[in-house]
């Protein structure tokens, strides 16, 4: 009997370049996150870091591939931090577009659900970060509602 989990295994061991069988070539540009976007693009997505999915979620890169895996960080843990504060990685998955929410409505309502419950969660952060946490996360929800409103 197939292993049902055997194709999400194998999409883990695979980069967004073989998955989307585009390879992008190295940057033209000489910002670091152009730089960057292009070089997570030949990382293993299984090997992907929070910071990494933020990075790539907030260019609105291999959403289809990589919305699952923030998904399943998120759901353990709405607050998951990348690089600049708790619930960046919520915060670039509220931004993503609408189009692939219009494509993907399980996963809008699944990120509309986790972040509901991020907001609850400010209050559990240390007092210096929860201003500007709650902040980010109004904001990007805003957006988010706001996006969903065309679809």
């Amino acid at each position: 009997m197939p292993n049902p989990n055997h194709k999400r295994q194998k999409r883990l061991t695979q980069t967004l370049t073989q998955l989307e069988k585009q390879d992008w070539g190295t940057a033209q540009s000489g910002s670091n996150l152009a730089v960057a976007c292009h070089q997570l693009r030949h990382k293993p997505v299984g090997q992907m870091t929070v910071e990494d999915l933020r990075i790539l979620i907030g260019q609105d890169i291999g959403l289809p591939y990589l919305m699952p895996l923030a998904l399943d960080i998120l759901q353990h843990d709405p607050m998951a931090k990348g690089q600049h504060y708790p619930g960046d990685l919520l915060c670039a998955a509220l931004r993503a577009s609408s189009a692939f929410y219009h494509h993907y409505p399980a996963y809008r309502f699944a990120v509309r659900d986790l972040a509901a419950l991020a907001c609850h969660a400010v209050q559990w952060l240390e007092e210096w970060e929860q201003s500007s946490t709650q902040k980010a996360l109004n904001e990007a929800l805003s957006a988010f509602d706001a996006s969903g409103q065309a679809i």
